[in-house]
């Protein structure tokens, strides 16, 4: 949705300046370690907002946690 690109975009840019001021430490990862990272986490703001959209509010918080459940199992699959 656009709200999630303009929160992924200002996170970047936040990150970004702190960097370039040594207001944070720049850190790097491998691009596939990345990549993965990535896609495991996008596709998790796109099953709950994608479950919040078709459910109740109270069927969403329960299957809040079996989302976080399987986007971490799935994130330690991947590191091997």
């Amino acid at each position: 949705t656009t709200l999630t690109a303009f929160h992924f975009t200002v996170t970047a840019l936040v990150g970004y300046i702190s960097a370039l001021s040594s207001n944070a430490p720049y850190k790097t990862l491998p691009f596939w370690d990345l990549f993965w990272f990535s896609l495991i986490a996008n596709s998790s703001i796109v099953c709950m907002n994608l479950s919040l959209m078709l459910n109740s509010v109270g069927f969403y918080q329960v299957c809040l946690g079996y989302i976080k459940f399987y986007e971490f199992g799935t994130y330690l699959c991947h590191l091997h």
